[in-house]
């Protein structure tokens, strides 16, 4: 018979499952031992209560249908559950319509048909004669102690359960401890089951207890309380005294919320802090009866719990490369499927060697799958009509493995040369055959005939040596190409078909060979200029040579080489493809800038396309470096001026001075000038100079003075024009006048001399 308390926990049980969205099934799984009727009818309860609420809140017959359709709950539980509110406007509402939620609700019934999966948290009630057993381990009294946390004596029975278990049911068995005035009698007890090992949680706790004192005693001080932690920090459940008669019933009190949180190890697993539990009772008088009696004391505990998973990975849909033949990549496939985590695959198969199945490299799955499409690819060595048998290993990451069926795979019959392309290289006309030997690979298990055609090409220069022939299973023939250099010039190529009596597959080879004529070299040529021995300030350089000849009449180019070093080691210029020129003469203009002051070496050699011929003998020249300025324009008047008149030569009245650079190095210039006025000096503002660009453009570089600068009266260490091109096309710059009459200057004429001084830059 269960208590009132047993299917109160019951319905919790039910009430939380339905709240985590556990189906029916899966809740009535985890509560398969207990007494199945008792589980209906709290399961009746909670889904009545739900109705009976969601009635009140107003849903319409639709909403309630949808809620149950959502909730997967099953028909006949659905009319249990209506047939308490029948009375109401609401359920005779609900009743009327209840034949089309009957069918939309039989419709979904079989979707909550399925199994607790592995890894899922499942609930479990725990308590004496529970699905796991909760039961006391320690125990200690107090008899007649002045304190009520002192426990220092034996209790009646024995614990856990070698003897008698005074504790875990309502029965005769008691424990019985005396008190006396301001004494206390009771037990402190420690429950724990070490042997459960996958509690994940602890939802719920309750603290059942059963004491009453002997006839004709006096209560004192009663005192029931808990502690979680081993601490004797004492957590007090209930203070009432319950009489000299035996109660009727066991009291269970919730305590979940007592004692702060509860963990799995204060009930199970082999340690932790344990739960305790005490019972105490005192008397007010001498006298009468002394006995303080506790017949029940034990914790009821609802927890979360982790099925194992067990269940190996499955295989489906197995499927490989069709028409894969010979020395080609099969790719074998399946569909992996794990109820938790699928961990890694490996590939076992006999496509290669002796045929004995062997382990591929084993593949990891990242993540959390529990599908994957195990694919790989491997080449096999196996010929046609033999069979390639695989499989796979799969394994999860509980290490839960299985082996898939093996699948067979016939590679088909095939032919194919060892290389598609081959080159018989080169040879010099009329200097007899060359040949090369290649080979025909037959993958198939039976003799067989073979044709060797010519296809496409010139079929008298390239020739096999075969053209039908007989092998036997899993050979190769060697076919022989030859290229007879004696029928013509030039690049040869043929393609070779080859076909059997047992395949409707062409095979195409392509032989090819070059046939050259015999050929002498050009000789070398004379050069000309710049002569031997000789200086020049060019650094353009114009090369020219007399033509060379050549003894077969072909036609020529040339390769000049110039270098400072006279094993030109490092080239400054080395220019190839130059075309022979008709006049007897050849001349390469060079665009390579050459250093200055350096001694150059420079030769040439002849190509007939076919060869290159020697080099000319080596001849060297010098660079000599040139510092070179002409003031172009030289002279700059600006006529009657009067006192305060400025003017300059910006708008070209008159023209500005002019200066080219006419050597062969880039220039720094400096300027000073003699004084112009006598009642202002130079330097002065009143004189001044800056640097314009002239019509071929900017000629030189930062830290030339392009704004007015007064002119200097002697040598300064100051540019006014920085690295000055020498180039033709860039070469000139202008030199900008600006005076200005001072106050206080004497009528007369007035002249001064302007220096330029040009140093390498």
């Amino acid at each position: 018979m269960q208590d009132k308390n047993y299917r109160k926990q019951l319905e919790a049980y039910v009430k939380e499952g339905l709240h985590r969205g556990y189906s029916l099934y899966e809740i009535r799984q985890r509560l398969h031992e207990n007494e199945q009727s008792v589980v209906e009818e709290a399961i009746s309860k909670v889904l009545g209560d739900l109705v009976k609420e969601k009635v009140k809140q107003g849903y319409t017959v639709k909403q309630l249908k949808q809620s149950f359709r959502d909730n997967h709950y099953p028909p006949e539980l659905i009319t249990k559950a209506l047939s308490s509110y029948r009375e109401t406007k609401q359920a005779r509402d609900i009743k009327i319509q209840y034949f089309v939620l009957f069918l939309a609700l039989a419709l979904t019934f079989s979707l909550f048909l399925t199994n607790i999966g592995p890894g899922i948290t499942g609930l479990v009630i725990a308590g004496p004669g529970q699905t796991t057993e909760l039961k006391v381990q320690v125990c200690t009294a107090a008899i007649a102690e002045s304190s009520n946390n002192s426990f220092p004596d034996a209790c009646d029975g024995t614990y856990p359960t070698a003897g008698t278990d005074n504790l875990g049911a309502d029965d005769t068995n008691i424990e019985t401890h005396s008190r006396g005035k301001s004494q206390y009698g009771g037990v402190n007890v420690t429950i724990f089951n070490s042997s459960i090992t996958n509690c994940a949680s602890i939802l719920s706790v309750e603290l059942c207890h059963k004491r009453w004192a002997t006839s004709g005693d006096t209560e004192g001080a009663c005192d029931v309380s808990i502690d979680n932690d081993e601490t004797n920090t004492w957590s007090q459940v209930n203070a009432t005294c319950t009489g000299t008669s035996e109660p009727s019933g066991v009291t269970c009190q919730n305590v979940t919320n007592l004692e702060g949180s509860w963990t799995c190890g204060n009930f199970f697993g082999a340690s932790g802090p344990r739960a305790q539990a005490k019972v105490t009772g005192s008397r007010t008088s001498t006298g009468g009866g002394t006995v303080y009696n506790t017949d029940v004391l034990y914790y009821k505990v609802i927890y979360t719990e982790t099925v194992a998973d067990t269940a190996a990975p499955s295989f489906s849909s197995p499927v490989n490369d069709t028409n894969i033949s010979q020395y080609q990549n099969n790719t074998f496939n399946i569909t992996l499927t794990d109820e938790t985590q699928l961990k890694n695959y490996t590939l076992s198969w006999n496509g290669t060697g002796t045929g004995s199945f062997v382990n591929e490299t084993t593949f990891q799955i990242g993540g959390s799958s529990t599908t994957w499409n195990a694919n790989t690819s491997e080449n096999s060595s196996r010929r046609g009509g033999e069979v390639i048998g695989w499989l796979y290993y799969a394994c999860d990451s509980s290490n839960n493995c299985n082996t898939s069926a093996t699948q067979n795979y016939t590679v088909p019959a095939d032919h194919y040369w060892n290389n598609t392309s081959l080159s018989l290289g080169s040879k010099t006309y009329n200097t007899g055959n060359m040949s090369s030997i290649t080979y025909a690979n037959f993958s198939w298990n039976n003799a067989q005939s073979a044709t060797l055609t010519c296809s496409q090409g010139n079929c008298s220069v390239i020739k096999a040596n075969v053209t039908t022939f007989t092998v036997g299973a899993y050979y190769q023939y060697p076919v022989n190409f030859t290229c007879d250099s004696n029928l013509g010039l030039g690049y040869a190529e043929t393609n070779y078909t080859l076909t059997t009596n047992f395949s409707s597959k062409q095979r195409q080879i392509t032989a090819s060979c070059t046939i050259t004529s015999a050929n002498s070299p050009p000789n070398a040529p004379n050069l000309t200029d710049p002569s031997n021995n000789t200086a020049t300030t060019l650094r353009f350089i114009n090369f020219t040579w007399n033509n060379s000849q050549d003894p077969n009449g072909d036609s020529l180019t040339y390769n000049i080489v110039v270098d400072d070093d006279i094993n030109f080691g490092s080239t400054a210029i080395n220019v190839s493809a130059i075309v022979q020129e008709a006049d007897g003469n050849t001349s390469y203009n060079s665009t390579t800038e050459l250093d200055v002051d350096k001694q150059y070496y420079w030769k040439v050699r002849a190509n007939d396309s076919q060869a290159y011929g020697s080099f000319s003998e080596i001849f060297t020249f010098n660079i000599t470096s040139v510092t070179t300025i002409t003031l172009t324009t030289d002279l700059v008047a600006f006529g009657n001026l009067t006192i305060d008149e400025n003017n300059n030569t910006e708008d070209n009245s008159p023209l500005p001075f002019t200066i080219r650079n006419d050597g062969n190095v880039r220039l720094n210039i400096t300027i000073y000038a003699t004084d112009l006025f006598t009642s202002s000096t130079n330097p002065t503002s009143k004189y001044q100079f800056k640097i314009n660009e002239s019509t071929e453009g900017v000629c030189w570089a930062s830290g030339t003075q392009t704004s007015w600068t007064n002119f200097p009266n002697n040598i300064t260490s100051s540019i006014a024009i920085a690295y000055f091109n020498y180039t033709d096309i860039n070469d000139t710059a202008q030199i900008e006048v600006n005076i200005t009459v001072p106050s206080s200057e004497q009528t007369g004429d007035k002249n001064s001399i302007i220096t330029y001084i040009a140093s390498v830059a």
